[in-house]
């Protein structure tokens, strides 16, 4: 191979070298997606082109001219296949591109190249090839064949497809400028190289002797590099804006310089001003719009008092929320209008309107509220006229046990009298349950302001208003205490409720003459509480059922709400802590539950 230096090599070669640098740039300062890796792939199809071509220029005979050829030809066969496919992903259409699609498109040019390479065999490529020493550097006089004629118009073909996409794609997003000038970046850039191909291969003067395709490729890559650090090319692509902003389904959005000017609007926002398509509104001034509609006559007031707001603007965000009323409609629509302020620095530069409809979130804030007053007014009568009634009851059934102390069969009386006081103290300890419950129902949200507490001291406390129960079953309290002279946790008050709740729950199922056992462990960071009677116990398939609301499981003739232990784990979740069941041998129950380590300052 024989190489003579020339003006046009060094001139190619820069070309190469800048060619090469547009590829890398990418590569590291940009984040690896698709639509880059694409953009790669094109830009290293013209990387090999370029190189090819130095080194054919700089060739002086025939053979070594054509053996770049061939090795130039890669790129010159790949380059239309890649375009399309960087145009598919460009445009949003990146599903097209798939792997059969690719295959399809590779086909042709993988076929043309190996023709063109064997061209020695059939002629079918090129039909002559003669050196000419006569130009400023030794060339190939080409006289071209139908195979080479299928190659140009298959590539004629994809360019003409990627070229109708782009401008599809211009009208699209119209409205937008910063999308719609990438667009015509990539038109641009794309048109001075088929220009020069088309010089090339038609062989128009003066320049016959050298294939302006390549050189043509520099405003390219300045057209790229003007892309990339101004409009943000590669980063936001034109289907970003059509399909994540202009198809937004349920919120609005609206676009205005400073003086309200209507400079984008997406379909959603059109809908809930129009009620249909937007006509031609860019360039207008939005509270005029607005005036305008005839249906929004009796809200003028109010949005010209969102006009005059904008005035005296200072903070980025205004929010507020708007009812719509309409004729044959029962009820109104509500809609959040929130708007934000467009800075430069200190400069203000326009506003955002995102607007949503918020009807379902009303009638469902409507239907809560209703809830509310519901279980408010469940819980007047359970804590006021059922449990009157139930003291007149108790009133009564102690004025008969007076009065009836001195008739013959008195005991049987008293037996009866004694049973209606039973069951009217366990219905209200029922009521007390599920008033509190009701009271409490969806109230235990993480609590963030948690104080230190010594839990020995509740425990404590909760034992001694026990004392006549645990005396009436003639129960013994085992209690393991931690080496720790005080047991401090994060918690707050409520932490009362659950151990009440846990320890009534032993008394109750413990048979009389027995022994309950509350254990407090130090676990790591943890304190480890538990609380173990040996009643019924709870069966394995039951242990998650026990803690929800009115579950009640025992030996018959025990009577519960079954809210204390939901009670309690809504308590201790609030905490972000849990309470779970062990079994106890021969039979029984553990309920066991942990608290983080708390340290009191001071101490």
């Amino acid at each position: 191979m024989t190489y003579e230096f020339t003006t046009f090599a060094v001139i190619m070669g820069a070309l190469t070298v800048l060619a090469f640098f547009m590829f890398l740039y990418p590569l590291i300062f940009r984040p690896k997606s698709r639509l880059v890796l694409h953009f790669m792939a094109l830009i290293g199809s013209i990387v090999i082109w370029s190189l090819g071509y130095t080194l054919d220029i700089l060739a002086v005979d025939k053979a070594t001219k054509l053996f770049w050829i061939r090795i130039e030809y890669l790129g010159i066969a790949t380059i239309c296949p890649l375009f399309l496919l960087f145009i598919l992903v460009f445009t949003n259409r990146a599903e097209t591109a798939s792997k059969p699609i690719m295959g399809l498109l590779f086909f042709p040019p993988v076929i043309h190249w190996l023709l063109l390479v064997t061209n020695e065999y059939h002629g079918q490529f090129y039909e002559s090839v003669t050196l000419n020493t006569e130009t400023p550097f030794n060339t190939l006089d080409l006289v071209y064949g139908p195979i080479f004629y299928s190659h140009t118009i298959y590539s004629y073909l994809l360019l003409a497809i990627g070229f109708f996409l782009l401008i599809q794609t211009y009208f699209e997003v119209s409205g937008s400028n910063l999308y719609q000038k990438q667009i015509l970046i990539v038109i641009i850039g794309s048109t001075f190289p088929i220009l020069g191909n088309i010089i090339r291969i038609f062989k128009i003067p003066p320049l016959t002797f050298i294939d302006l395709t390549p050189v043509a490729f520099v405003i390219c890559y300045i057209l790229f590099f003007y892309a990339l650090f101004e409009v943000e090319f590669l980063d936001i692509v034109p289907f970003a804006y059509q399909f994540i902003i202009k198809n937004l389904a349920d919120i609005g959005i609206i676009a205005t310089t400073k003086d309200n000017l209507i400079v984008d609007i997406n379909q959603s926002a059109c809908e809930y001003i129009f009620e249909e398509e937007c006509p031609d509104i860019i360039g207008r001034n939005l509270f005029v719009i607005l005036s305008e509609q005839e249906r929004l006559k009796p809200y003028h007031e109010r949005i010209s008092q969102i006009e005059n707001s904008l005035l005296e603007i200072r903070d980025d965000t205004l929010d507020f929320e708007m009812e719509l009323l309409y004729p044959l409609q029962p009820q109104g629509q509500f809609y959040r209008i929130t708007i934000k302020a467009l800075r430069d620095k200190d400069n203000l530069l326009g506003f955002i309107y995102l607007v949503q409809d918020i009807t379902l979130e009303k009638e469902i804030e409507l239907l809560l509220r209703k809830s509310i007053d519901f279980k408010n007014s469940l819980l007047s009568v359970i804590s006021h006229d059922l449990k009157n009634q139930l003291m007149v009851i108790q009133g009564f059934t102690d004025v008969l046990r007076k009065e009836l102390s001195h008739i013959q069969n008195f005991a049987e009386v008293e037996e009866s009298l004694d049973g209606i006081s039973a069951k009217t103290l366990i219905m209200q300890e029922i009521m007390t349950d599920v008033r509190s419950y009701l009271k409490t129902m969806g109230a235990f949200e993480e609590v963030k302001d948690l104080t230190v507490i010594d839990v020995k001291e509740i425990i404590q406390d909760v034992i001694a208003s026990f004392k006549s129960a645990i005396k009436n079953k003639n129960l013994e309290l085992n209690i393991d205490w931690p080496t720790d002279p005080k047991i401090f946790t994060l918690a707050d008050l409520r932490l009362r409720s659950v151990f009440s709740n846990i320890l009534d729950n032993a008394i109750k199922w413990s048979p009389p003459n027995d022994v309950i056992e509350i254990s407090v462990n130090k676990e790591n960071l943890s304190w480890i509480f538990s609380i173990s009677d040996h009643g019924p116990g709870v069966p394995n398939g039951l242990k998650d059922e026990i803690f929800k609301p009115f579950v009640s499981i025992g030996p018959q003739g025990k009577v519960g709400s079954g809210l204390g232990l939901s009670i309690s784990l809504e308590i201790l979740q609030s905490y972000k802590s849990k309470i779970w069941i062990e079994n106890v041998k021969p039979q029984g129950a553990k309920f066991v539950f942990r608290l983080p380590v708390a340290e009191k300052k001071g101490e």
